[in-house]
C-alpha cells in the first residue's frame, strides 16, 4: 500500500469517510501505475454514485496467447491496484452501496435499491435473490431494471462487477 493510500484512510479515520475526490486521485494513480508497467490506460466503468472500477485489462491479442505476459499483466495489475486502491476502493464501495454494514452482500443490495427508489419497498430479499438468479439465466422479467445505471451502481457497490462500458 503506497503512502497516498494510506493518508487517505487516516483521513478516512478523522472525517469518517473517503472522499470523492480522495477516491479519483486513487484511481488516477492506479492508472498511471498502470501505464507506467507499459500497459494501455485502463477504460473505466463509472457508476452514478462515483464508483469506478477498470472495464477489463485491454490485453492485445498477442498478448494473450502467451500465457507468461498475461500472468505478468495480472501480477502487475494487482500489484497497482493493492498499492492505489484496494482499500479505497472496499471503503468507498460500503459508503455508497451498503453504508447500513450488512454482512451479505445480496442484503446490501437490495438495502441500496430501496434508498434509491429502485425497487418498491415491498421487494424482499428473496425476490431479489429469484431476480438475481434469473437474471443472470438471461431473463429480463425482474423485479429490477439491469440496464439502469443507478441499479447498476448499487449491485457494483455490493460486489458484482461489469464489463461493459459501452452500457453505462
Amino acid at each position: 500500500m503506497d503512502a497516498q493510500q494510506k493518508n487517505i484512510l487516516r483521513s478516512v479515520i478523522k472525517h469518517g469517510k473517503v472522499s470523492v475526490s480522495d477516491y479519483e486521485a486513487a484511481w488516477q494513480r492506479y492508472s498511471s501505475c498502470v501505464t507506467d508497467k507499459g500497459y494501455n490506460k485502463p477504460q473505466m466503468i463509472r457508476y452514478p454514485n462515483g464508483l469506478q472500477h477498470p472495464d477489463s485489462d485491454d490485453a492485445s491479442p498477442e498478448l494473450a496467447t502467451d500465457l507468461n505476459a498475461v500472468e505478468k499483466q495480472a501480477r502487475d495489475l494487482d500489484a497497482c491496484d493493492t498499492a492505489h486502491v484496494e482499500a479505497v476502493q472496499k471503503l468507498y464501495m460500503l459508503q455508497v452501496g451498503n453504508p447500513s454494514l450488512y454482512k451479505d452482500q445480496d442484503e446490501g443490495a437490495l438495502d441500496c435499491l430501496k434508498r434509491h427508489n429502485l425497487v418498491s419497498t415491498s421487494y424482499t430479499l428473496e425476490q431479489y435473490k429469484k431476480d438475481s438468479g434469473a437474471w443472470a439465466h438471461g431473463s429480463d422479467d425482474l423485479g429490477f431494471d439491469p440496464n439502469n445505471a443507478e441499479v447498476r451502481g448499487c449491485l457494483a457497490a455490493n460486489g458484482h462487477l461489469f464489463v461493459s462500458a459501452g452500457n453505462e
